[in-house]
């Protein structure tokens, strides 16, 4: 399990150490060249994006080694071009690999797989904290201001 300790800017990961009850122990923490940690999008065991709530940008970790704290990090991209920084909450990618970045109140960002802008999803009055995308692009939007989800 990988938690967000968006205090001191660093990844906690955990090994579990219990299936019933289930339970984990603290493994190592990552540290991480950029501010406040927030959002997960986890692809595999070993691949996973992180958000900043700092300064909205997202980035890439590939393990080389689960086991002995060997993980690449990589700027994926930045949403500042398109939405003033902080709220980076979290993120999708759809099967056409579109990053669908939930900002807040800028609502959604939807970028390519090189990082360049290519939509907007926004509400009035809604700030989008998560989202979840169905097969059939049904969309789940989580909004922090009312503190209800809403489906479209």
């Amino acid at each position: 399990m990988i938690a967000a300790s968006t205090a001191n800017n660093r990844l906690l990961i955990f090994n579990r150490t219990s299936v019933a009850p289930l339970s984990y122990s603290f493994a190592y923490q990552l540290p991480v060249s950029y501010a406040d940690p927030h959002g997960f999008l986890r692809i595999n065991d070993s691949f996973l994006y992180v958000t900043s709530w700092f300064n909205n940008t997202v980035y890439s970790y590939n393990a080389l080694n689960l086991y002995n704290m060997s993980w690449t990090e990589t700027f994926d991209f930045s949403a500042i071009p398109v939405a003033p920084p902080s709220n980076g909450n979290h993120i999708q990618i759809d099967e056409c690999d579109r990053r669908w970045f939930s900002l807040g109140n800028y609502g959604i960002k939807i970028f390519n797989s090189s990082g360049s802008p290519i939509g907007s999803f926004t509400l009035a009055n809604l700030s989008v904290f998560d989202s979840l995308l169905t097969d059939n692009y049904g969309i789940y939007l989580s909004d922090i201001s009312s503190k209800k989800n809403h489906s479209y």
